[in-house]
């Protein structure tokens, strides 16, 4: 794993001028009409108990990751404490490591940890991603559907069109998991050679899309993490005093979730609380409401996670090291 930490950084250089530009374009955007003084005491003003009942709701929501990777892994020997660990590894790397690094370190880590082969793994943190996207389209298709023409910037949004993209989508996922499993069986198991091993062990890491009650129990557990984390946000907002409709807090979860999915710097610095504001501010939440809230609530987001992951590296620095020897 050493060596993936070097390779991985051989062009340190343009990798980290790339999250300083983004990050500074990013922070100039969120912060650059602010009045700090005022920035100062609003966030005085904010009441303390709503984050933790806010943090209560993203532990749960890293449970439900850690059981959505476990589906995914379950025929690999992957545990329920093995995914919890890699979700946990994944919230340290992704804090420390800019442009998204920690999802491919979190793909070594449990490579390592279960044995499972890294194109196993790369293929199943694809097929969450894909999980992902349904989930959001389907949210965004019930609760944008009877609000966003009225109170997101005066757009129209037509409620059967987004139900049909997110079914689409669903059906897409369902029938290539279905199409690769059937290739699978019928005839790359029996070819020979590295890129026909290759390819094995990244269809066995899509075989739960080949069933359709596993299939439907990860977009299940994507729709459940992403209300859940909606939900937490909401909380998150009576810090303020302001108890925001919950379709509102969808919106911000929305707009956090397109900014964080750009090449940035380590923990979302920036990003983050741009798709924050933003989202909050096309659901008619000013950005001085919302800015000391996404300031705060990103905070409990990378804090308290970051402790555990580290306990968790340390206890199993000595297979790594023992990785990176034999290597």
């Amino acid at each position: 794993m050493l060596e993936f930490f070097r390779r991985l950084f051989a062009n340190r250089p343009a990798m980290l001028s790339l999250s300083l530009a983004i990050t500074a374009l990013s922070l100039w955007l969120v912060f650059g009409a602010v009045r700090w003084s005022a920035l100062a005491d609003a966030l005085r003003g904010l009441s303390w108990w709503p984050f933790a009942f806010s943090l209560a709701g993203l532990a749960a929501g890293t449970l439900l990751r850690a059981g959505r990777l476990r589906v995914l892994l379950r025929r690999r020997g992957v545990t329920f404490v093995m995914a919890l660990e890699t979700v946990l590894i994944g919230y340290l790397f992704t804090t420390l490591l800019p442009l998204r690094t920690g999802e491919l370190l979190r793909i070594a880590y449990l490579g390592q940890r279960s044995g499972a082969p890294n194109a196993t793994v790369l293929a199943a943190v694809g097929v969450e991603r894909v999980a992902d996207l349904i989930a959001l389209a389907l949210l965004a298709a019930v609760f944008l559907s009877g609000w966003a023409g009225r109170q997101i910037a005066g757009l129209p949004v037509d409620p059967w069109l987004l139900a049909a993209l997110a079914g689409t989508g669903i059906f897409a996922a369902l029938l290539a998991g279905r199409l690769a499993r059937r290739r699978f069986a019928g005839g790359l198991a029996p070819a020979a050679g590295r890129g026909a091993r290759l390819r094995q062990h990244f269809f066995q890491g899509i075989e739960a899309l080949g069933s359709g009650r596993e299939a439907g129990l990860l977009i299940g557990l994507s729709l459940a993490l992403w209300l859940l984390v909606s939900f937490s946000m909401k909380i998150a907002f009576l810090a303020a005093g302001q108890n925001i409709p919950y379709a509102a807090a969808v919106v911000i979860m929305l707009g956090t979730c397109f900014a964080i999915a750009l090449p940035s710097s380590p923990g979302f610095i920036g990003t983050y609380h741009l798709g924050f504001v933003a989202g909050a501010r096309l659901a008619g939440i000013p950005p001085e409401v919302s800015l000391p809230v996404a300031i705060v609530f990103h905070l409990v987001i990378q804090v308290p996670f970051l402790p555990l992951g580290g306990i968790i590296l340390f206890c199993q620095r000595r297979k790594l090291l023992a990785e990176a020897t034999d290597g």
